[in-house]
């Protein structure tokens, strides 16, 4: 064995034991031998990465790039690396490399999430066009003969399957549960395939969400133990459901089992703000806010508009009753209290620039994001001062991983600010449920545009900005007149009914429900 297998082996060994540490030095020791090794590397950047060393993870991403420059997923994983910690010299820098490499390249093989670059909707169209193009187990897939539904009769009662990952305490999950429990089960016989493993869900409040959601399928088939896709596929085939809703799309590691056409009709919806860019998919779930109709022919989906938004929302966000003081979150009284709970990934250089200026012009508002590491604190807290923003005026919700405490949390801040590219979503529905209004600008993509519908849906069109400026406008102008704000939150309050478009769950029902009945009708199935 040569000797640099016997650093790797012993470095592997090292790191399987949790000796991190000592694994990086064995690494280095075959590194020493051969500088452009991509085994080496990419076991430097692991250790790296478990060890929460951020900065000299990406240094070594940044030379597996430097060698392997259209490898995708390398590149992918470094860009949500840099954008997570906001480093954001490096996400720079990944962003053109990335491009660089999309452009290039004729087709491409990946799993990457290619969403929090910067697109518009013809960006992403061309990209999962390419991607469908080089992913050589789906055209192996595609090659061969899909279900035959040539005989396929819709019974007294339409079968709908959910393909999903997400039910229980994940976005999806969360925002599903009031529409599930609204479904209609004398038209319809409601099946769930579902590829979690539900049994290793912990905590007394996710098992009884989880249990929650179970109870609104009439069949709940777990999928969990099953891999291969022409088996997944065949279990759907055989429970005859004539329209299967793939919740998850290109998130549910199984998306290719429905190359093989187990149902008659294919719908996405709602995991991913974007087309498929796969030809066996047949509809879209979508709107007419977040997809206009000069954007639709960057859908291979037909678009099956919902008369609000396309987005279900959780109807009891406006139930939540426990109480929080602002000085046990460090939170000033009888300030202006900013707020964006989104991912950290979500947060762009150019809207952090503003949000500093919005601070600056406001004396003495903060803004409050939510925080998972330290990294990424302290990071944001550096990028504040070169802003010339003191770092106390950048405040953190830290480990709040119970929800009902951190809507509770949500209720005590003025104003959401939302990001872009990557707009907010659920983080939308959440405050506009606290009585917390959002400020947003529309974008270029289906995902940036999801906001401006839910806003418009539920009655504030008004914080709907067409660009920058007038953001930045409007949150300075409601941040130094406290009575426009008290105004502004009181009407959201006022807002949120039952009956209110964009939380009415009953009525969303419904019409998803027509949308379904009149696929099948376009089918000729029915």
């Amino acid at each position: 064995m040569s000797q640099i297998k016997e650093f790797i082996n012993q470095g592997s060994t090292f790191a399987m034991s949790g000796k991190f540490r000592l694994a990086e030095i064995e690494y280095l020791k075959a590194l020493q031998l051969e500088p452009d090794n991509l085994i080496v590397l990419s076991n430097l950047m692991k250790v790296r990465l478990v060890q929460k060393r951020f900065d000299g993870a990406l240094t070594y991403y940044q030379r597996l790039i430097q060698l392997e420059p259209h490898n995708i997923d390398t590149i992918v994983e470094a860009l949500l690396l840099a954008e997570m910690r906001c480093i954001w010299d490096e996400s720079e820098k990944l962003i053109s490399s990335l491009r660089r490499a999309l452009d290039e390249l004729p087709s491409f093989n990946t799993e990457s999430f290619l969403m929090t670059l910067p697109h518009t909707f013809q960006d992403l169209y061309e990209w999962t066009k390419k991607r469908t193009l080089g992913d050589t187990k789906l055209q192996e897939i595609l090659s061969q003969k899909s279900f035959d539904h040539s005989k396929h009769k819709v019974g007294k009662k339409i079968k709908v399957g959910y393909f999903i990952t997400e039910l229980g305490p994940f976005p999806c999950g969360l925002v599903m549960r009031s529409f599930l429990e609204n479904h209609n089960h004398e038209d319809f016989e409601w099946h769930c395939f579902c590829f979690k493993d539900l049994s290793q869900e912990k905590g007394d409040w996710q098992k009884s969400l989880i249990e929650q959601e179970v109870k609104c399928f009439d069949y709940f088939h777990d999928m969990s133990n099953m891999v291969d896709e022409k088996q997944i596929a065949q279990k759907i085939y055989d429970e005859k459901i004539d329209i299967i809703i793939d919740v998850n799309m290109l998130g549910n590691k199984k998306w290719r089992a429905l190359a093989y056409k187990p149902a008659p009709v294919v719908v996405g919806f709602l995991g991913v703000a974007s087309t498929t860019g796969l030809p066996y998919y047949d509809y879209l779930i979508g709107d007419k806010e977040t997809i206009p109709e000069n954007q639709r022919q960057y859908f291979n989906e037909k678009i099956m508009d919902m008369p609000f938004c396309y987005h279900p929302a959780d109807g009891e966000l406006d139930k939540i009753t426990m109480r929080v003081a602002k000085q046990d979150l460090m939170l000033p009284e009888n300030k202006v209290i900013y707020c964006s709970f989104v991912t950290p990934f979500k947060i762009t250089p150019k809207y952090f620039d503003m949000w500093c200026r919005i601070l600056k012009a406001v004396p003495e508002s903060v803004l409050w994001l939510r925080s998972r590491e330290d990294a990424e604190e302290d990071n944001l807290r550096r990028e504040a001062m070169k802003r010339g923003i003191s770092p106390d005026r950048i405040i953190f919700l830290v480990g709040i991983d119970n929800r009902a405490l951190f809507l509770s949390c949500f209720k005590l801040a003025d104003l959401s600010l939302d990001t872009e590219i990557w707009q907010s979503h659920s983080t939308c529905l959440e405050s506009l449920g606290c009585g917390v209004p959002l400020l947003t600008c529309t974008g270029d993509s289906f995902c940036s545009r999801v906001p401006t519908a839910m806003l418009k849906a539920f009655g504030l069109p008004e914080m709907v900005c067409e660009n920058m400026q007038e953001y930045e406008e409007k949150a300075i102008d409601l941040g130094l007149h406290p009575e426009k704000l008290r105004a502004l939150k009181i009407k959201t309050r006022a807002l949120n009914t039952p009956h209110n478009p964009l939380f009415d769950m009953k009525q969303y029902a419904y019409h998803f429900e027509d949308n379904l009945k009149k696929m099948l009708h376009e089918k000729g199935l029915r």
